[in-house]
């Protein structure tokens, strides 16, 4: 896929634009004119939809939320942690943020420092 200049963009952006006319015979010239540019720059509407597609998207609702906050509060009290602990915590809290499945150690390790900190 050819990455678009400035100019050719914005030409892309117009012809877009035209689109949405209220006539119908500039509709369809600029649909025919889109199909030619898009020849012209050898893409696809697929290339186009996905150029500002993120490359991964976070849910929408993270199941585990319960559990980042309780660990954001263990955290708030950390006469209770040894260094390492506050670590794994945070590293855990990462990893339920972007999404990922603990182990049953990790899982293990949560509900432990949950009992002890009282959270």
């Amino acid at each position: 896929m050819a990455a678009l200049d400035n100019k050719a963009r914005g030409t892309f952006v117009k012809l877009c634009g035209r689109l949405e006319s209220p006539h119908s015979g500039e509709v369809l010239a600029a649909a025919g004119q889109l199909k030619r540019f898009l020849d012209k720059h050898q893409l696809s509407w697929d290339d186009v939809i996905g150029m500002q597609t993120p490359k991964r998207q976070r849910p929408l609702t993270n199941p585990r939320s319960g559990d980042l906050l309780r660990i954001q509060r263990a955290l708030q009290n950390p006469l209770f942690l040894t260094r390492g602990e506050k670590r794994r915590l945070l590293s855990l809290g990462e990893a339920l943020e972007d999404g990922l499945e603990l182990s049953a150690d990790d899982d293990q390790f949560l509900a432990a420092m949950f009992v002890r900190v009282g959270v």
